[in-house]
């Protein structure tokens, strides 16, 4: 198997693991004892050694995002990657089929009929616009079912031209999915952008692309690293500041409000990323800080700041 995609979905009161190749579409169907990672690689592992070690699974973040499952990847020998947060679109192989899977277990439970038979059924129907089925794609043969078929065709038989099928299968989808969508501009590393949290979108800014496709990290103005898809980030005019969020803890502590502005974030320059935090001027008493300036025109705040006094006319 070259790519295969991986998801987890909820049925009937349980868990379950579903693994799909990205090729011949052939789905896998495992039930998890629990949804952590050791439950996980627990139903994934059989799964493998039927079928063969990938050179790259598609997954959710989470458990696939751990450090057990990269430690189970590398030892098998195989590459994760994770879809955008939030985005569920980026792992569409997998999402497409828990809803295909999930309504042949529902019409087979309704029918009071085996899921199993279903998903047999279902391995055995021809993909429109390739003319295979997922079992002839898979093992280059049908596979026995309920259905009366011949031995003739049981047999192994050579699978041509398939992927020139496939090209134009997917060429086609993405064609008519293009022509109601629009082309999300690109961003650059320091650019000042919103981003969306919920029903709210956030000031931001761009930190770095990530390494899958259409994929930002970002920093908010609390200091928390973010990943998100283009469609959730929009450009902004508005300058960011970013507050650490270990400042702010803090801050928090010590009854301190201080402001701390981040150079290389924000600028839009490309200037060197090194953080600089410049802190507001320590707090001191009201006298002292008359006895500092000399004169008693001058007012400060207790964060430090002067108060410019208005100009008014003296008549």
């Amino acid at each position: 198997m070259g790519k295969l995609g991986a998801d987890i979905f909820h049925f009937g009161g349980h868990d379950y693991l579903l693994i799909v190749d990205y090729f011949s579409k052939f789905p896998e169907i495992a039930r998890l004892s629990n949804k952590a990672t050791s439950g996980v690689i627990t139903v994934l592992c059989p799964i493998l050694a039927r079928h063969g070690i990938p050179d790259e699974m598609i997954a959710d973040n989470n458990p696939f995002n751990s450090f057990e499952m990269h430690k189970f990847a590398r030892d098998w020998n195989f590459k994760i990657t994770t879809s955008s947060p939030t985005h569920a679109q980026s792992n569409g192989q997998s999402e497409r089929y828990v809803q295909t899977v999930k309504g042949l277990i529902r019409k087979a439970v309704e029918e009071n009929k085996d899921p199993n038979l279903a998903l047999l059924a279902y391995r055995n129907t021809p993909i429109y616009g390739i003319g295979k089925s997922p079992a002839q794609l898979l093992f280059g043969r049908r596979l026995q079912d309920q259905v009366l078929t011949t031995p003739k065709l049981l047999k192994p038989q050579r699978v041509a031209d398939v992927n020139h099928k496939i090209q134009n299968r997917q060429n086609k989808h993405k064609f008519y999915y293009d022509r109601s969508t629009r082309q999300h501009r690109t961003f650059q590393p320091n650019d000042n952008v919103r981003v969306q949290l919920g029903n709210t979108w956030e000031k931001a800014i761009i930190t770095t692309t990530h390494k899958t496709p259409r994929s930002y990290e970002v920093v908010t103005e609390d200091g928390t690293m973010l990943r998100r898809n283009q469609r959730f980030i929009n450009p902004s005019y508005e300058p960011t500041t970013v507050i650490p969020a270990d400042v702010m803890e803090d801050n928090t502590k010590t009854g301190q409000n201080q402001n701390i502005t981040l150079s290389g974030y924000g600028d839009n320059k490309s200037s060197s990323p090194a953080v600089e935090p410049t802190l507001s001027p320590p707090q001191h008493s009201f006298a002292t800080q008359l006895q500092n300036t000399g004169t008693t025109n001058q007012v400060f705040t207790r964060s430090g700041r002067e108060v410019k006094q208005p100009n008014k006319l003296n008549l």
